[in-house]
């Protein structure tokens, strides 16, 4: 192969090999360190480029992650309540202020992103209901509304117990 030179194909796979290849597990081995880069810079527009570039690319990361729990591609062991979102950050302000306060930023933008969830009791079922009254033009019937609320505060309710119960397994068993 003559450097630089790009060879393109196409390669046949088997429906049976697909599902071999997506069931394969992969491993990162942990005994390799943490490679940590700080990044200083003394123009602030550029500080912020970088805050705002890193806070985009961990959202998107929450929706996928978000897309994989539903579809069971990760396991609901990874799921993390009040109590390890407190021991998280108590082990990111060990590491220092700067480590604890890009702790916070990225918990603070994850809530924004459940927030706009379409869940009826949160501001994202609250656009929801705006949307489907423009297209019906008239308002969602106050008791269609009072269940659907009703019905998403189980729901998070519910996903609150059970994280916080993942968190108590982890930590105690």
């Amino acid at each position: 192969k003559i450097a630089g030179e790009k060879k393109e194909g196409t390669l046949a796979i088997s429906d049976e090999e697909m599902q071999t290849l997506a069931s394969m597990l992969y491993y990162i081995n942990e005994s390799m360190p943490v490679r940590i880069e700080t990044r200083r810079t003394n123009n602030p527009l550029l500080a912020a480029a970088w805050g705002a570039i890193e806070t985009r690319d961990m959202l998107l990361n929450f929706y996928v992650q978000l897309q994989r729990l539903a579809t069971g591609q990760i396991s609901t062991e990874n799921v993390m309540g009040p109590l390890g979102i407190v021991n998280a950050g108590t082990s990111f302000a060990k590491r220092g202020t700067d480590y604890l306060f890009w702790f916070l930023a990225m918990i603070s933008a994850n809530l924004a992103v459940v927030n706009f969830l379409p869940i009826p009791i949160v501001d994202g079922g609250h656009f929801m209901f705006l949307i489907m009254e423009k297209i019906k033009g008239k308002p969602v019937s106050p008791m269609a509304q009072n269940v659907a609320h009703i019905v998403g505060l189980l729901l998070i309710l519910g996903v609150f117990v059970f994280a916080t119960y993942q968190d108590v397994v982890r930590m105690f068993l």
